[in-house]
């Protein structure tokens, strides 16, 4: 489960599919479901309940305020595509400090942060042709 959930956060983390081939036996069972079972756990455990979560977001500059001082491991950007993909390069912050840089949000990006904390998390999107629109901002 630990190596799919890699998997996971580099595929579908950054914006593309996760194929996973499962071959079923020749009886029609599938042998490895443990694993599978395991891993959708894994991912409710991880991603399932945010510590902090915006939705519809308009602008430039999107912060989300870590009040409680929190431990945080992912932060989850997902842009709003249905006119099409607007944000062609963003920065992550953390207490004013770059932490992080990227060109494409896409549907879904998933940055790892190493269990940081901030008081505050900021992700300023630049190379925009329009204003930009993220569907949502959240951080487990």
């Amino acid at each position: 489960p630990e190596h799919l959930l890699d998997y996971y956060i580099k595929s579908v983390g950054r914006n593309t599919n996760m194929l996973i081939g499962m071959a079923i036996s020749a009886d029609g069972d599938f042998q490895d479901e443990e694993q599978f079972v395991e891993f959708g756990k894994l991912l409710k455990e991880t991603f399932g309940t945010p510590l902090y979560e915006k939705t519809d977001l308009t602008g430039n500059t999107f912060i989300i305020k870590n009040d409680e001082n929190r431990q945080m491991k992912y932060l989850l950007l997902c842009e709003d595509i249905r006119d099409g993909h607007n944000i062609n390069g963003f920065s992550v912050f953390a207490d004013d400090r770059k932490i992080y840089e990227g060109k494409c949000i896409g549907h879904k990006r998933i940055i790892p942060l190493g269990n940081i904390t901030a008081n505050e998390i900021r992700i300023e999107a630049d190379g925009t042709e329009h204003t930009p629109i993220l569907k949502s901002v959240s951080v487990c």
